[in-house]
C-alpha cells in the first residue's frame, strides 16, 4: 500500500502497519489508517517515476484484482492517460523497428548473390522508408492511443450503462481503460507477442471494469465483449448483402 509520511508528506510503499522508519527523512512513522487511495504510478513523486511506472505495470499484470481495487479508490485523468501513452510509444516503436528490420532483411536476401557492389549498403539505404515509418510512428502514437482510449472507454461505458451496471462513473471506466494497457508491452516479443497482449488486456479490462464498477464478472465481460460480437454481427450482415447483390447482378446477367 501507499503510505504518507506524516513528518516529511514523502509517499513511499509499504506492505503492513505499524512503526517503520520512512525512506525519505529517517523518521519513524506510525502507518495504521495512512493508507492512500491510488496506485504507485498514482502517487509517484518526483525521482520515484522509473520504480512507480514498474511497480504499477508488474501489479496491474499479475495482481489485477488488489491492483483495480486500488485504481477505483483513486481519481484523475492525466497520470492514467501518460501510463498508457508510455506504453503505447514502446509497442508501436517495436512494432515499426520489427518491419523496418525485416523491411532491410528482405532486400538483403534479394540481393545477396547478386553482382551488386556494397549489397550490404544498400540494402539497408532501400530500408530507409521503413525507418522513417518507425520515426512517424512514435510521432503519431500519442494522438491515436488517446483517440483510441477515449473511444474504447465511451463504448465501455455505453455497454455499462446498458447493463445497468456503470455505478462508478466515465472516469472510473477510463482509468480501468488505461490502466489495463500494460500487456501490451509484450508486443516486444516478435510472432505471438501481440495475440497474447490483446487477450491479456481484455482479461484485464473485465476484472478491472468489475472491480470499479462493484458489478459481477458476467457483466463486465458482456461489456467487454459485446461491441466485438456487434462489429462481427455488422460485418456478417454487410458481407452477406454484398454477396447477395453480387448474386442477383450474375443471375439478372445471365437471364438477359
Amino acid at each position: 500500500m501507499i503510505y504518507v509520511c506524516t513528518l516529511c508528506q514523502a509517499k513511499f510503499r509499504y506492505d503492513g502497519q505499524g512503526v517503520v522508519i520512512c525512506p525519505s527523512c529517517g523518521g519513524r512513522v506510525r502507518l495504521e489508517g495512512r493508507s492512500m487511495a491510488g496506485c504507485a504510478w498514482d502517487l509517484a513523486g518526483k525521482g520515484t517515476w522509473a520504480n512507480a511506472f514498474l511497480e504499477t505495470l508488474k501489479q496491474s499484470m499479475f495482481n489485477p484484482i488488489a491492483f483495480f481495487r486500488h485504481v477505483s479508490a483513486g481519481g484523475g485523468w492525466a497520470r492514467p492517460l501518460v501510463f498508457a501513452l508510455i506504453i503505447a510509444l514502446v509497442a508501436f516503436a517495436t512494432v515499426a523497428a520489427y518491419q523496418a528490420g525485416f523491411g532491410a532483411l528482405e532486400t538483403g536476401v534479394e540481393m545477396y548473390g547478386a553482382e551488386v557492389a556494397n549489397w550490404p549498403l544498400i540494402a539497408y539505404l532501400a530500408a530507409v522508408p521503413f525507418w522513417i515509418m518507425v520515426i512517424s510512428s512514435i510521432a503519431i502514437a500519442p494522438v491515436l492511443t488517446a483517440i483510441a482510449i477515449l473511444i474504447q472507454t465511451t463504448i465501455y461505458h455505453l455497454c455499462l450503462m446498458l447493463l445497468g451496471a456503470a455505478k462508478g462513473g466515465y472516469a472510473k471506466t477510463f482509468r480501468v481503460v488505461c490502466y489495463s494497457a500494460g500487456p501490451q508491452i509484450l508486443q516486444v516479443v516478435p510472432l505471438v507477442g501481440g495475440l497474447v497482449a490483446s487477450v491479456w488486456q481484455m482479461v484485464l479490462a473485465i476484472i478491472g471494469l468489475k472491480e470499479v464498477h462493484d458489478t459481477s464478472y458476467g457483466r463486465s465481460t458482456v461489456a467487454v465483449f459485446l461491441p466485438m460480437i456487434v462489429c462481427c454481427m455488422v460485418l456478417t450482415l454487410l458481407i452477406v448483402a454484398i454477396a447477395g447483390g453480387v448474386v442477383a447482378a450474375v443471375a439478372t446477367s445471365s437471364g438477359q
